[in-house]
This record gives structure tokens, C-alpha cells and sequence, in this order.
């Protein structure tokens, strides 16, 4: 279908369509954990009492993103939201928040271990869902996320 119009006139939808994100997007926490790996020198080495000669440590270390996305709280809202199929893999719960992010900032969501919506944390519950104007074609302007509350 994204045939039927002109190369323009999806560039003028689309524009319109970044206007609307921009202007209520909100902005979202995404904290990342990764694992570093540390060694000690020498300087514990003691062969007499068997300790060895290197010890390896490792340190989990949480890194922030701040990302601009579109928020919908589900719970207060129109209760029909599996009415799309079954698409991205959700199971209905309370407290669940839909994410509608660019397609740039989509594997940052993906990724990310919590995220913080309005100083609530929150944690990816779904698969990424493509969405647009015309989400047939490769290029695709946002990808949706769902987010369940975490305890």
C-alpha cells in the first residue's frame, strides 16, 4: 500500500508525525549493567600459606541513558490493548506502560535492565513492535516497547 503515495508525501508524514513525538515525548531513564573484570597485581601473592598469585573480581557497574519516548499508561486507560494479536509475545498485568520510541533508540531499550518513566522504575516485559505510517517498509520510524512495573 505504501506504493500508493508519492516519495513527498510520506516525507511530510513523517515530519508531521516526528513534530507529535517531539512535542510530548517524555524524557525516559534507561540504566544499563555491565560486568568489569578486575585482576590484583602481585602485591596478595604469598606462596608460603597458597594464596594465588592473581585474583580476578568482578564488578557490576550501572550506566544511565537519557532517551526521548512517548508514554501511555495502559492501566488507566483504554483496557483493549491486545487487540493487536500476538505479536510481541505479553502476558496482561497490572501497571503496564507502553513505549513508543525512534527506531534509534530502540536497542538501548532493548538492552537496558530498568527504566525510570516519571521517577518510577520499570522494566521491558515485550518484544519490540515496529510501528509508523508505513511499517511494512524497511525503514521503519518507532518501535514500541511494553514496560511492567518492577517491585
Amino acid at each position: 500500500m505504501s506504493n500508493l503515495f508519492s516519495d513527498a508525501f510520506k516525507a511530510d508524514v513523517r515530519s508531521a508525525i516526528d513534530c507529535v513525538h517531539e512535542s510530548f515525548a517524555y524524557d525516559v531513564i534507561l540504566f544499563h549493567e555491565t560486568v568489569q573484570n578486575y585482576t590484583s597485581s602481585m602485591v596478595n601473592n604469598n606462596p608460603i600459606f597458597g594464596r594465588s598469585a592473581t585474583t580476578v573480581s568482578s564488578v557490576p557497574e550501572v550506566s544511565e541513558t537519557t532517551i526521548q519516548a512517548r508514554v501511555k499508561y495502559l492501566g488507566t486507560q483504554d483496557q483493549d490493548f491486545f487487540s493487536f494479536g500476538n505479536k510481541i509475545n505479553l502476558e496482561k498485568s497490572e501497571g503496564i506502560v507502553r513505549l513508543k520510541v525512534k527506531t534509534s533508540d530502540s536497542n538501548s531499550v532493548k538492552t537496558s535492565k530498568n527504566v525510570k518513566v516519571n521517577n518510577e522504575l520499570y522494566h521491558v516485559i515485550s518484544d519490540p513492535y515496529k510501528t509508523g505510517p508505513w511499517p511494512e517498509e524497511r525503514d521503519t520510524d518507532y518501535y514500541i516497547y511494553y514496560l511492567q512495573r518492577s517491585d
